[in-house]
């Protein structure tokens, strides 16, 4: 799989686990409230791109050697 398909995927799968978060304990009701619920998601998907990016990288340099 590509970087770029794995990344997707990932960011997919936890973009799902967050709303399924969301759902149990409430959508947000107000707009401040989405806001912040939109800077945690975007936080947990830029982290997830920047260990993913780590990761291959890892691989790319250990494959090289």
């Amino acid at each position: 799989m590509k970087s770029g398909q794995t990344f997707f995927v990932i960011a997919l799968s936890i973009s799902f686990i967050i709303l399924g978060v969301l759902s149990i304990f409430a959508f947000p009701e107000t707009v401040a409230d989405w806001i912040v619920s939109d800077i945690i998601l975007g936080s947990v998907l830029y982290l997830t791109y920047l260990v993913s990016a780590l990761i291959q990288s890892t691989k790319r340099k250990l494959h090289f050697s």
